[in-house]
């Protein structure tokens, strides 16, 4: 079916981590079929993700930043209607609708597209709105399941390629404030925080996880996290008993990438970091629970997550630690092998 279309939509709208999860997606289209013209709608706070991917001709933005405290003022209505009217006058052959959500639906019909396909997880009234493709038994990570769309249309989806473009402005900028921070020999990053409270492991945990891998490793440490962190950040530092280091809300998106593409190992919970070490190549020691690291994990890192169905409590440093330093081993055996 992708065969036959010139023109088609991914419609992903949120959250970062899953705007990561959705990149093959655009690799295994345009690899497969070059001649299609692709696009890509997302939310302004995962925008920075798709930036200059080179499997996109167009990306749209919607700015959820503005619109959120008056989404039902005038303007904004407005605005969006705006939008509609430019995908529309793009005449897409297709869209496919990688969120399963209401609010992406109303852009997968919005834009026009002749056909619609959406993943297997369509909620919120979304599957009466286009057609469901049926995950295969194999396609357990979410990934895999996003990848079963294109190549239920046709598309070739090995290998599986996650095209996130760092500009060299970025890479200076984040390299310059690596150095302005004090990170001058091998480093580990970690981020504390998460999208939600159960999906965090206790700072003071962190905190001292950071001080053995100083103390008993010899590495240095590095903090990361975005805007809304600050606080949690002022939390570790204040348990840290080593230097405390950190980049918290002094990156962008791709600088952040970038800051953990430098580290030997990145450690986490459930959340955005943790998939973008993944699409950079960057070793990762992930903590689960009670979401599933099956579904949702680091991609390809499976064995390097710790998993606790009752919750993140249960996971104590030394079990954590013991696992950084197996798997700071296997880096340093084999760093193409991450």
């Amino acid at each position: 079916m992708l065969a036959e279309c010139r023109r088609v939509l991914i419609v992903k709208l949120s959250s970062i981590g899953d705007v990561v999860h959705a990149l093959p997606v655009s690799a295994a289209i345009k690899r497969s079929f070059p001649h299609i013209v692709l696009d890509w709608i997302v939310e302004d706070m995962s925008a920075d993700m798709l930036i200059d991917n080179p499997c996109l001709d167009n990306l749209y933005i919607l700015p959820r930043r503005k619109w959120k405290p008056k989404r039902y003022s005038i303007s904004t209505w407005r605005e969006g209607w705006t939008i509609a009217k430019q995908l529309r006058a793009n005449r897409y052959d297709l869209a496919i609708d990688l969120q399963g959500l209401l609010k992406a639906a109303v852009w997968t019909v919005g834009c026009g597209a002749k056909r619609r396909y959406g993943y297997n997880r369509l909620r919120e009234g979304s599957r009466f709105l286009m057609k469901r493709v049926e995950r295969r038994p194999e396609s357990v990570h979410v990934v895999d399941q996003y990848l079963d769309v294109p190549r239920f249309l046709g598309a070739t989806v090995d290998p599986v390629e996650f095209p996130i473009q760092i500009s060299p402005d970025d890479t200076a900028k984040a390299d310059a404030l690596l150095a302005n921070v004090g990170i001058d020999r091998e480093f580990v990053s970690l981020n504390p925080s998460a999208g939600r409270e159960w999906k965090r492991w206790p700072v003071e945990r962190f905190a001292e996880l950071s001080d053995r891998i100083e103390r008993d490793l010899g590495l240095q440490t590095l903090f990361v996290g975005g805007p809304g962190d600050v606080e949690l950040g002022e939390r570790a530092k204040g348990f840290k008993k080593e230097a405390f280091r950190s980049t918290i809300a002094q990156t962008t998106l791709k600088q952040l990438a970038r800051v953990i593409q430098r580290s030997a190992l990145h450690v986490c919970g459930d959340t955005g970091s943790a998939h973008i070490a993944s699409a950079v190549g960057a070793a990762c020691v992930s903590l689960f629970g009670p979401t599933d690291p099956d579904r949702t994990g680091p991609y390809g890192q499976r064995e390097w997550a710790i998993y606790r169905p009752d919750g993140l409590s249960e996971i104590a440093v030394d079990e954590v630690f013991k696992l950084v330093e197996l798997r700071l081993a296997k880096v340093a055996k084999d760093p193409a092998g991450y």
